[in-house]
């Protein structure tokens, strides 16, 4: 997607383009890295399914991190220092839906429902970053790919 300033859509859809190719490959390598460790450790095909679906989510969260990270963080010249700020800032958006999560886990004692929780979190707000973000590509300087 190395000419997305040419398709002639909104700002929003060329990011979705764009996020969408990663989200694919997230998603193909969950399942490939899930299913080959559920087979070896011989686990139920629900907790591989949860596995994918959490693996899914907190990649979608990575993705909207970083497009995130791309608009505020623009002009940090160092990157150690940009992947740190990165860093702090998806523990900060994560940390919702973690302890959404565990809160859970410790009322209903069910592991399974509390990562679904999780990915909802992590789907709701990677939706709302991207769609936040979505005019950082009207500035041709920056390089998202």
């Amino acid at each position: 997607m190395h000419y997305v300033y040419l398709i002639p859509e909104s700002p929003l859809k060329k990011l979705l383009y764009i996020v969408s190719e990663n989200l694919i490959k997230c998603f193909i390598d969950g399942i490939i890295l899930f299913v080959i460790a559920g087979i070896i450790l011989g686990s139920s095909p629900i907790e591989i399914l949860v596995c994918i679906i959490a693996r899914l989510g907190f990649g979608m969260l990575f993705i909207a991190g970083d497009v995130l990270s791309q608009k505020i963080f623009k002009q940090v010249t160092g990157k150690g220092l940009l992947m740190f700020l990165t860093i702090l800032a998806l523990i900060i958006i994560a940390l919702p839906g973690i302890i959404g999560s565990i809160i859970v886990a410790i009322i209903f004692d069910v592991g399974t429902i509390s990562i679904i929780i999780t990915f909802v979190w992590n789907v709701f707000i990677s939706f709302i970053i991207i769609w936040l973000c979505k005019n950082i590509l009207n500035n041709i300087e920056q390089n998202l790919v």
